[in-house]
């Protein structure tokens, strides 16, 4: 099952996220995905625990849905956060993919 949300920050789009769960997690297609946070949804309403979380972080150039999405110039850079996320036991919870305006982002680690 595949979820994808664009997110804002002050009303304006600040990234696209694409989203892969397992087919066993269709519950989440009833969820308020815009407004809450899907670890916290995960965590405290289905009770998910998550363990390893894996992200490379990489550049990547607007496509033109990418770019309409955000309302800016195909081929503009983002920033791409890949992420795979497991369980405590190993098993894959999902994978995920988000591309972020660089220019309006912080990144702490």
């Amino acid at each position: 099952m595949n979820i994808e949300r664009i997110r804002y920050a002050d009303d304006v789009p600040i990234s696209v996220e694409y989203t892969r769960f397992p087919s066993s997690f269709p519950f989440l297609l009833q969820e308020d995905l815009n407004n809450y946070s899907l670890y916290e949804i995960l965590k405290n309403k289905y009770g998910i625990s998550f363990g390893i979380s894996r992200k490379y972080i990489v550049m990547e150039y607007a496509s033109f849905d990418v770019a309409t999405y955000l309302n800016i110039e195909e081929g503009y850079p983002l920033l791409c956060i890949k992420s795979t996320v497991c369980s405590p036991d190993g098993k894959k919870i999902y994978r995920s993919k988000q591309l972020i305006l660089g220019d309006r982002f912080e990144l702490i680690v």
